[in-house]
């Protein structure tokens, strides 16, 4: 079939290979691998916060976000009878364009709705590839055609047409009890159904809704970031929460849904859990997009292949970007460098191999410790929601080199103000997301410098344990208000302190900072990485970040020797000091772009820990 044809109308192509199928066909029938043609994908437009309205309905789109919930499975009518006898399919639609005979035979089916996100606290040199590339794949799809007159139609009945007077269309009962009240048993067709379309809310409330505005419709997804979509899985394709997934379907804008919410917000509809169990995995479309998944793909590795040669380069060229930004301090930026190429690589029922949590302190009475000083005439209940200057600049350096960056002000106001930890929302039945709940691969940086004199409140006590649980052994605790299940998480944290961090108990490696010059200001920082070119640097990061390691059998017996050796030189060297020497070599190795470790990485990481201890120790008094 011709590759634009496909993209714009796939539903077509669908029910061509429905009807084309041989009897024992299973219920893909060939789907995938017509949709997975290469050719097909760079004729694919991307769905995006910014793409979604110019969109035809039932088009086929590409969307990629993070997996944010999983909703319960729920049942469709997968295929009816029609009246030849013949076989169609429902698959991967909201509407048909034929009524489904009254009381015909129907298979039920299960799916599963998924809501994305954008992929959250994604910097911004990575963001911007992706949205410009989402504008160009818009000029891929020529306006008109079977898919732009069907959303075209569509299109007028969510700008206000009463649904009375628009293009019969038909709304098939998907599922066993969906959101405008249908059955499995009602397919839509029904004189219930006919009457229900016909008397639906007045034009103007159909507007309001479909456009977003601020009717009862639009609070429904109002707690989501603008850019989510629904995804209704067809398959046991393995999807994990927080995964970050490309998806390729079809597109659907279903305006009933619109109505629907309102009339169960304004006590139109009978309340009932069921209901609203429905209506949480069936936001309004005009917010919330529908998109029938036909492929699920991983997101790739942006991990790319970096020469030997330039490695050191990289490297090099790394540091010194991050030494300008601490003031010329070296050491402080090898272990803010090694925490870019942190990754969990295998977890333990305690802790998480791989990352480590590090706490850059800045001493009383020194030029970092003024570098954190918040500015002349900010008010405190401002500075409670701002970071430092220090925290803005290191912010600023992370955004700059890693692809995800989020950045928390660790002072009382904002511990308080609400729960940084996921967690089950009964009322809308959906989980709500937090601060917390982050991809793979994300940077989590810490400004504790802002902290000031006052009380946590149960939430603020949470966020800090929440805290605390993730930079020891890398887990989240969702809430599902009468459980806590722990998720998997791969964030590296930072904090940013003056003096030792409250969060001390939980930090792997604590250095206090020395700078031999002025620290960088956020400004500053911004301005020299849009003047230089970072794209190998940042190419290097995810080369180290994505590569596998090893621990040669000789390597680990010489291990095993160093740490007997050490713990007789040191009665403070414990089984965590040396853990978290083997994340600092591991990480060593990997930064150098080395796969395996070797004695000399390893000595390597003992001279850079002996400068950190040295540091630590007390000043000795002038004599």
């Amino acid at each position: 079939m011709d590759p634009l044809a496909i993209v714009r109308d796939p539903l077509a192509a669908v029910r061509a290979l429905h009807a084309a199928r041989a009897a024992d066909d299973d219920q893909e029938f060939g789907v995938k691998a017509l949709f997975a043609d290469p050719a097909l994908r760079p004729q694919v437009p991307i769905l995006t916060e910014d793409t979604a309205e110019h969109l035809p309905n039932q088009c086929l789109v590409r969307y990629c976000g993070m997996v944010a919930d999983m909703l319960n499975p729920e049942y469709y009518v997968g295929e009816y009878r029609r009246p030849d006898g013949s076989w169609a399919t429902a698959k991967f639609a909201d509407q048909l364009d034929e009524a489904v005979p009254e009381g015909g035979e129907t298979r039920i089916a299960e799916r599963r709705p998924l809501l994305l996100v954008p992929v959250p606290a994604e910097s911004g040199w990575a963001v911007a590839p992706h949205a410009a590339a989402a504008r160009a794949s818009l000029a891929a799809l020529p306006a008109g055609g079977a898919a732009g007159a069907a959303g075209a139609g569509k299109r007028a009945r969510e700008d206000g047409a009463p649904a009375g007077q628009a293009e019969e269309e038909l709304s098939i009962g998907m599922m066993v009890s969906d959101a405008t009240g249908q059955t499995a048993a009602d397919d839509g067709d029904s004189a219930a159904s006919r009457a229900r379309r016909a008397g639906g809310a007045p034009a103007a409330q159909q507007q309001e809704a479909s456009s977003g505005g601020s009717g009862t419709a639009a609070a429904a997804g109002a707690d989501l970031p603008a850019g989510s979509c629904m995804v209704y899985l067809y398959d046991d394709a393995e999807v994990k929460l927080n995964d970050v997934v490309e998806v390729v379907g079809v597109l659907s804008r279903v305006p009933e849904l619109a109505v629907a919410h309102m009339q169960q917000e304004q006590g139109g509809q009978a309340a009932s859990m069921l209901l609203d169990d429905i209506l949480a995995s069936h936001l309004p479309t005009s917010l919330v997009p529908r998109l029938h998944a036909i492929l699920l793909h991983p997101e790739a590795s942006a991990a790319a292949t970096v020469p030997a040669a330039a490695v050191a380069d990289a490297r090099a060229r790394a540091l010194g970007f991050l030494s300008q930004v601490l003031g010329g301090d070296d050491l402080a930026a090898e272990y803010l460098l090694l925490q870019l190429v942190g990754r969990v690589h295998h977890r333990t029922p305690q802790s998480a191999v791989g990352v480590m949590s590090l706490n850059l302190v800045a001493e009383p009475n020194t030029a970092a410790a003024a570098a954190a000083a918040p500015p002349a005439g900010v008010q405190p209940a401002q500075q409670a929601q701002q970071l430092s200057p220090l925290g803005a600049a290191v912010a600023a350096a992370l955004e700059a080199l890693a692809p995800r960056c989020r950045t928390l002000p660790l002072s009382i106001d904002a511990l308080n103000r609400r729960p940084w930890w996921p967690r089950r929302d009964q009322n809308s039945q959906r989980l709500i997301s937090g601060p917390l709940q982050l991809a793979a691969n994300t940077q989590v940086l810490l400004d504790e410098t802002v902290m000031a004199a006052g009380t946590l409140q149960e939430v603020g006590l949470r966020n800090m344990a929440a805290l605390q649980t993730l930079m020891a052994r890398q887990r989240v605790a969702y809430d599902f208000e009468y459980f806590s299940l722990d998720q998997p998480a791969d964030a590296p944290v930072t904090v940013l302190s003056l003096g030792r961090s409250l969060l001390k108990e939980t930090v792997d490696v604590t250095l206090p900072l020395h700078p031999t010059a002025p620290l960088a200001d956020a400004a500053g920082v911004a301005a020299a990485a849009a003047s230089a070119d970072l794209a190998p640097l940042r190419a290097y990061l995810a080369a180290a970040r994505c590569a596998d390691f090893a621990i040669a059998p000789d390597v680990e017996e010489f291990l095993q020797q160093e740490l007997a050796g050490a713990r007789q030189k040191d009665r403070e060297v414990n089984e965590r000091t040396f853990h978290t020497w083997m994340n600092l070599a591991r990480l060593q190795a990997l930064s150098h772009g080395e796969a395996s470790l070797t004695r000399e990485r390893w000595a390597a990481m003992l001279e850079m820990e002996g400068r950190r201890r040295q540091r630590l120790q007390p000043a000795q008094p002038a004599a």
